[in-house]
């Protein structure tokens, strides 16, 4: 596997991981009562929160392929 490869998997491993560890920390949270969503609503927020880890990621990457190639 190339190097630029390793860096992609590795960047993609770890959004991966902040994304899992947001929405569980968001989901405890709720049921925990710091503030109060029904199901419904719960749902809704962890769907914006997914479309929004995985906008980040594709705008972002553009930056790190950039100073990859500048590595080069």
């Amino acid at each position: 596997m190339s190097s630029r490869s390793n860096v992609r998997t590795s960047i993609s491993e770890m959004v991966d991981f902040i994304r899992e560890k947001a929405s569980a920390n968001i989901v405890e949270a709720s049921r925990r009562g710091d503030f109060s969503l029904d199901d419904n609503d719960l749902r809704k927020v962890l769907s914006l929160l997914e479309l929004s880890f995985s906008q980040a990621y594709s705008q972002a990457y553009t930056g790190v392929e950039r100073a990859l190639d500048e590595l080069n």
